[in-house]
Formats: C-alpha cells, sequence, structure tokens
C-alpha cells in the first residue's frame, strides 16, 4: 500500500513539472508575440518610410501608374 502511494505521488510530481514547463513554454510565447512582433512591425514600417524617403521616386502612385501601362 506505501508503495501505492509512493507512485502515485510521484505521478502527481510528474505531472506538476510537466504543467510548469508548459505554464513557463506559454508565459514565454506569449510574451515574444505580445513584445517582439509588434516591434518588428514597427521596424519594417520604419524601413519602409526611410526607403521611400531616400527615393522618392518610388512611391506608392509611380508603382501604381506603372503597372496600368
Amino acid at each position: 500500500m506505501l508503495q501505492k502511494k509512493l507512485i502515485t505521488t510521484s505521478k502527481k510530481v510528474k505531472k506538476n513539472i510537466e504543467d510548469k514547463k508548459y505554464r513557463i513554454a506559454k508565459k514565454i510565447i506569449t510574451r515574444i508575440v505580445r513584445f517582439i512582433i509588434p516591434q518588428l512591425i514597427i521596424f519594417h514600417n520604419c524601413l519602409e518610410v526611410t526607403s521611400l524617403k531616400s527615393n522618392p521616386s518610388q512611391d506608392l502612385d509611380s508603382n501604381f501608374r506603372r503597372f496600368d501601362n
């Protein structure tokens, strides 16, 4: 009976460790999604703006005109 209790206790401990790993991984993923991805979007938009400023002939209207011809 004592051995059976120890086995069930060890199973519970293993399950708790797996749950903690899952929760930690979930926290890391949500932080990546909430912080890093918006920063990448902002950085990408800044690159687009600077490229348009450095090369004003390539604005969106001229690109559309080129495809219309």
